[in-house]
């Protein structure tokens, strides 16, 4: 709301429109009812729209509408617009309008507003994972988080909402005092026949193809082959496809598989059950962790040259088939896979580097997987590699640095040690997975990262837990938002305070010199680290030993808020024995504000360091302070899901004030 020029005390003379599109039930309404009450009393004519097809319609209303306007400073809000009459019926130009007016409409059509040309568009972004299972859990438990015994369901009804607040809504309060096996019941009928309530407002949605919307093409595809259904485009039921299978019916008409086999006993896949499918581009075929079900020959011919996407989780031979000839796959995923090696005598032998398309590599949890060729490193599209789990893959191809368009890299959990020195020569890299193993295997050489990794000068995300031979961190590049060093436990630099101060604050705060240049270089950027530690760092102006704290601060920062950077909060835990199982986020919330440490990997079991602590920087431009009156007092909260048992907790809170000057 900053952004929009709502905090000056004078409204300019321009006329001014603001266009604000999302999905429904991302509060594109809240937010304009709060833009509304903050202005209008800055205006003598002000008009609330929420209810538009009545208004707009109809000769009459429009006339009245535009006497009530015309050259009049106005505040005017036009909530859910749906289609291009009823914009142009309410407000067609800027010339209805005297100067100094302002009017927002909200809208889910983007192409609705950008068509309208309004001043700026604002697009809300779609909610996150911690987001949407707070908002699911208000509607399905009345509280904030799940009850223990509905976790696991409430993350299975997540996947399927895909972070759509009308989803979210909806499926949870469905679901209010329903007891566990009864979700269970409510799942398996989704997965059937999708929620007509939703489905009946997602006709008017037109953003993204979440999984809600692909049940609506299920229908489509479903009546392509009423009585063939070797026929169809697409094939997802388990029980079509084995019976496709086994029949031999296959057909050019097939684009596009889906196999899950966690729901069938073991099948056997033929060249000949899919060699009449030579307009296959999809393929995904899913069982559990190492149980092979799919019994296929080492002679096995995939149909199709045009073959794009390629998902195996549970890949049970050694090698690719010999004659695997993919030139146009764009992703090529096989987690928990047999894989031994990439051999020679297939495209993803040492030949792989033909794949000039392939974005995504998975080889997660490949555990058999012991090198790669080096001519992985020509595949300059890769844009994600992953690694994670690969506990038998002894190094990565030193040219890694010629993928000049990878962005994320995850290689924890295998006995790579250090990344190669070519890798701070990609410059688009993002997110960078480096840690080691639960109980006593380590890294054979990761003590140190090399300081060049500062010039991986766009890496927002760096995670380098259990590396427990780690002594000293470089300097850091500057855009890092995360730093995860958890079960660090040979780590020097990582909370040996600094005699800098940071810059703009009269208090006596010491700091590591990584975080402080991390502020100095970009005050309005959001980051956080986890680390082993003691306690809350005694530069933190406010401490208490328990999970939550509420402050007052010395200035009314609200309203002088171009004078506080930003906002640190710390959270110390501590347990008696081992760390115990973690599974999820860590979670602060700041006042309605709310954030979190996502869960990347699984961090528990037989570790040397039991006591952590989270400190994280939130800048004031994050926050979304449209009622100052409720930033009087500063609230935070924290809380580590799924534990309950911690010897010891504090948390803290600290503001960052801006340099005052001398004279």
């Amino acid at each position: 709301m900053n952004s929009m020029n709502i905090k000056s005390k004078e409204v300019p003379k321009d006329v001014l429109m603001v266009g604000i599109c999302g999905l429904g039930g991302v509060s594109k309404s809240t937010m304009v009812k709060a833009i509304y009450n903050k202005l209008s009393n800055q205006f003598k004519g002000k008009s609330f729209l929420d209810k538009v097809g009545d208004v707009s319609k109809g000769y009459h209303g429009i006339n009245v509408l535009k006497d009530m306007l015309w050259h009049k400073k106005f505040l005017l809000v036009i909530d859910d617009v749906n289609d291009k009459e009823q914009l142009e019926n309410l407000a067609e130009g800027h010339d209805w309008f005297g100067e100094g007016s302002r009017i927002f409409i909200t809208s889910r059509n983007k192409s609705l507003l950008a068509r309208r040309k309004v001043d700026e568009l604002y697009e809300l972004p779609q909610l996150n994972w911690g987001e949407a299972l707070e908002l699911f859990s208000w509607h399905a438990f009345d509280r904030r988080h799940p009850y223990d015994d509905f976790y696991t369901l409430s993350k299975r009804f997540l996947r399927y909402c895909q972070g759509l607040p009308l989803a979210l809504k909806t499926l949870g309060s469905s679901l209010f005092k329903m007891q566990p096996h009864e979700w269970e019941s409510e799942l398996r009928k989704l997965e059937e026949e999708p929620n007509m309530e939703i489905l009946d407002v997602l006709k008017m949605v037109v953003v993204f193809m979440h999984n809600l919307i692909q049940q609506l093409g299920h229908k489509i595809v479903r009546d392509e082959g009423l009585r063939n259904k070797g026929m169809r485009s697409r094939l997802w039921d388990h029980m079509d496809v084995k019976d496709v299978l086994k029949k031999m019916t296959g057909t050019n008409s097939i684009e596009g598989i889906f196999l899950n086999l966690s729901k069938l006993n073991n099948i056997n896949l033929t060249t000949p059950a899919m060699k009449e499918m030579t307009e296959l581009r999809g393929s995904e075929v899913v069982s559990g962790e190492e149980d092979y079900k799919v019994c296929i020959s080492s002679d096995f011919e995939f149909p199709s040259w045009g073959l794009c996407y390629l998902y195996w989780h549970g890949y049970p031979l050694n090698s690719l088939p010999s004659n695997f000839e993919v030139e146009k796959l764009v992703e090529l995923s096989m987690p928990y896979s047999n894989i031994r090696k990439f051999g020679e005598g297939n495209m993803i032998g040492p030949s792989i580097g033909d794949l000039e398309r392939l974005g995504l590599l998975d080889l997660k949890e490949c555990k058999s997987l012991g090198s790669l060729p080096d001519s992985i490193c020509n595949l300059k599209s890769l844009k994600t590699l992953y690694l994670s789990g690969c506990s038998e893959l002894n190094g990565l191809p030193k040219d890694l640095g010629n993928m000049t368009h990878l962005t994320e890299l995850y290689a924890n959990r295998t006995t790579t040690g250090a990344p190669p020195p070519a890798i701070c020569c990609l410059r688009e890299f993002l997110i960078l997975l480096f840690s080691g193993f639960k109980g006593g295997r380590t890294y054979p050489s990761l003590s140190s990262l090399s300081a060049s990794i500062t010039e991986l000068s766009r890496l927002k995300v760096l995670v380098l837990g259990r590396c427990k031979r780690l002594q000293s961190l470089p300097k850091l590049p500057p855009r890092l938002e995360e730093l995860d060093a958890h079960e660090c436990v040979s780590l020097q630099t990582s909370l040996v305070s600094s005699s800098d101060v940071v810059e703009g604050t009269s208090r006596m705060m010491s700091l590591h010199k990584t975080i402080l240049e991390r502020i100095q270089h970009a005050p309005k950027s959001q980051f956080c680290i986890l680390v082993p530690g003691d306690k809350v760092p005694a530069w933190f102006q406010y401490c208490v030993e328990k999970s939550s704290l509420t402050i007052r601060p010395d200035i009314d920062w609200c309203d002088d808020g171009d004078n506080v950077l930003g906002i640190f909060v710390c959270f110390f835990f501590a347990f008696k024995d081992q760390l115990p199982q973690i599974h999820d986020d860590i979670s602060c919330r700041l006042n309605k504000f709310s954030f979190f440490y996502p869960y990347r990997d699984k961090w528990s079991g037989e570790h040397s360091s039991n006591r952590h602590m989270w400190l994280a920087y939130q800048p004031c431009s994050g926050f979304d302070i449209c009622h100052p009156e409720t930033w009087r007092d500063i609230e935070a909260s924290f809380e580590l899901s799924d534990v309950t048992d911690a010897s010891e907790i504090e948390c803290g809170i600290h503001l960052i004030y801006k340099p005052r000057p001398i004279f």
